[in-house]
């Protein structure tokens, strides 16, 4: 029998399966199911196969599929009452009432409390107390008993007087008494009119009564002003510095006429504000090229400012255990510098830098103490064997016959 490709309807797999002319069915090979044949002849004897299927339903009986529409549909009833339905602004509103009423009832409560408070009773006005004959006894027994007690005024201590004792802004306090009664009158900037009734001083005694511990310094200020113009300075005006660091003193900066600033401080006393005339003339043991000249190995006290030096040579050439820093005289800072070494790890040197760190591009104000090496052969190179205090103002006695500017 002739054989035929076909395709299973049922497995949908190729097929060889056996034909006759006749329609018959023949079982798929691969699943089995009946396959149902029928060939068609003609006249030109040219077969044809027709593949025989189950009916398949009319169109007619599948479900019509309704279309979408897209136009605009207007819902029922009002926009605003649809709105007014929504539950979430209900809720909203309802949180809304309550945190009305919360604030009402809160500033009714603050304003129930403001009016039903007791309040103070007004203090008594001097003439009211004046037109009371028994107040007006009463008050002066009350200022007589007060006149009679002492009132303590606080005033620092001097450190003991030698080079290692420096001023310190936690030295000991005592207490001494004044009587009320010293009634004398001081103004407002007692510490700033005794420091120009100073600079108007035309003699050395005038200017000593205003100077602090002017027993101590008289030796050293006539020895200074024999070599030095004494009389009345000319000045611009005087400034009082806003950010002082001591308690036990007033900053000031006076500005002379060529507009110099020259440092001053006032020291307080119980006898009344002072001016430290040592820091005031930059008073040092030696002058600065004296000092320079004769390369002293003992060590000297000296009032400067301080910069970040980078001189390194000769006996002081070794930048990675020294730390150098360049000196000038307080009182002429455009004299020749002096620089100071001092070990980088010892705790003068890490002070040093610290102090040297925060006053950035500033000039650093510093009392130190001076040595040269021993035979020293450098006029600008020494030791810095101590910083007696940052800043100029000590309690330390000066020298006799010292120089300053």
């Amino acid at each position: 029998m002739p054989a035929a490709q076909v395709t299973c309807p049922h497995c949908e797999t190729p097929v060889e399966i056996q034909v006759t002319a006749v329609t018959r069915s023949r079982p798929c090979p691969k699943c089995g199911q009946s396959i149902m044949l029928q060939f068609a002849g003609r006249t030109s004897r040219v077969k044809h196969k027709a593949l025989l299927m189950a009916p398949t339903p009319p169109t007619d009986s599948i479900p019509f599929k309704a279309e979408v529409s897209h136009e605009a549909s207007n819902f029922p009833g009002d926009a605003f009452e649809r709105m007014c339905l929504d539950p979430e602004l209900i809720r909203t509103r309802r949180q809304f009432m309550v945190g009305a009423v919360c604030v009402v009832a809160l500033v009714i409560g603050l304003a129930v409390m403001h009016f039903t408070s007791p309040r103070s009773q007004p203090e008594e006005t001097s003439a009211d107390v004046a037109e009371s004959p028994a107040s007006a006894s009463v008050m002066a027994k009350t200022e007589a008993a007060v006149q009679s007690q002492p009132r303590p005024v606080a005033s620092a201590v001097p450190a003991p007087a030698g080079p290692s004792h420096a001023a310190s802004p936690s030295s000991p306090m005592r207490i001494t008494f004044r009587s009320a009664t010293d009634t004398t009158p001081r103004p407002a900037d007692e510490s700033q009119g005794a420091l120009e009734s100073f600079l108007k001083a035309p003699t050395v005694d005038e200017k000593l009564a205003l100077v602090h511990d002017a027993v101590r310094v008289e030796p050293a200020m006539r020895a200074y002003y024999q070599k030095h113009q004494v009389g009345a300075l000319s000045y611009s005006h005087v400034e009082r510095h806003p950010q002082s660091l001591r308690s036990d003193f007033a900053e000031f900066r006076v500005v002379l006429t060529d507009g110099t600033r020259k440092f001053a401080a006032v020291m307080t006393t119980p006898e009344g504000p002072r001016v430290d005339w040592a820091s005031f003339v930059a008073l040092g043991d030696l002058e600065w090229e004296q000092m320079r000249q004769t390369r002293p190995t003992k060590p000297v006290l000296m009032r400067v400012l301080a910069f970040a030096g980078d001189h390194f040579s000769g006996s002081f050439s070794d930048a990675r255990t020294l730390s150098c820093v360049r000196f000038v005289p307080a009182e002429n800072p455009t004299a020749a510098p002096v620089y100071g070494y001092v070990p980088t790890t010892s705790d003068l040197g890490r002070q040093i830098a610290t102090w040297l760190s925060s006053s950035g591009s500033d000039p650093l104000p510093l009392t130190v103490k001076l040595s040269y090496p021993e035979k020293a052969v450098s006029h600008d190179q020494a030791w810095i064997a101590e910083v007696v205090v940052p800043g100029w103002v000590t309690l330390v006695s000066p020298p006799t016959t010292g120089e300053g500017e």
